[in-house]
């Protein structure tokens, strides 16, 4: 991000794996995931910017 990229924070518990699937590595992987992002269907989670993250840890700290 920091870079410039756009990241994205997908969500496994989400994304139900395709199990069509006969060879699982990292390429494949990400193939599976760029195309759910493509189709728009990609489960994200939400990335805290950098300046607010300090604030989020404090207040989980104090709910704990």
């Amino acid at each position: 991000m920091d870079h410039g990229y756009r990241v994205h924070l997908a969500n496994p518990a989400a994304i139900q794996q395709y199990e069509g699937l006969m060879y699982v590595d990292d390429q494949r992987d990400a193939l599976w995931l760029a195309n759910l992002l493509r189709l728009g269907i990609l489960s994200e989670g939400y990335m805290y910017p950098k300046q607010e993250r300090p604030i989020r840890d404090l207040l989980r700290k104090r709910s704990q």
